[in-house]
């Protein structure tokens, strides 16, 4: 009873360690795209004025529909909101974190409560990355030295984690 007790807190704190280090990468991704995209469509504006005060139109023109094409990705992916969307849910896991360290066992009633409050996690969780998730997994492994558990990636799995993250 005592190691199931000790193996259910163990995958508890595993998964929302792995939740949190996968949500740092999701917001630190959004906060990336959402400042490249608004220092694109600035520079887009800047430069149209530059065209136009030199009197050249047709260019100022070409960047003004640039720097609209942008404003309408922006608000199509919607990085800001994103970006907030997974600072939240990495801040819920280290709650739940928190709270997992602080038990030295888990009784049922703890881990009812504690997966609970993960479903509660989860329901706002937007589709994951599974190459992100698995960058993740790696990385936590090193952590906590456990070299024969990581996830064997492929290239494209490991340039689509990287990208995001």
């Amino acid at each position: 009873m005592k190691n199931s007790e000790s193996l259910a807190l163990w995958d508890l704190q595993w998964n929302a360690q792995l939740a949190t280090r996968y949500h740092m990468y999701r917001q630190n991704y959004y906060a990336r795209v959402s400042a490249i995209l608004t220092a694109s469509i600035l520079i887009l504006m800047f430069t149209a004025l530059l065209s136009l005060s030199s009197g050249d139109t047709e260019m100022a023109g070409f960047r003004l529909c640039l720097a609209l094409l942008l404003q309408i990705v922006e608000n199509a992916i919607s990085p800001k909101s994103s970006k907030t969307l997974h600072s939240t849910l990495r801040k819920c896991y280290l709650q739940l974190t928190i709270g997992l360290t602080e038990l030295s066992a888990l009784s049922k009633e703890d881990e009812q409560k504690f997966k609970r409050f993960l479903t509660n996690i989860e329901m706002n969780e937007p589709p994951i990355i599974a190459a992100l998730i698995d960058k993740s997994h790696n990385e936590l492994c090193r952590v906590h030295g456990l070299p024969d558990q990581k996830v064997n990636l492929t290239w494209v799995q490991r340039l689509q984690a990287w990208w995001f993250s």
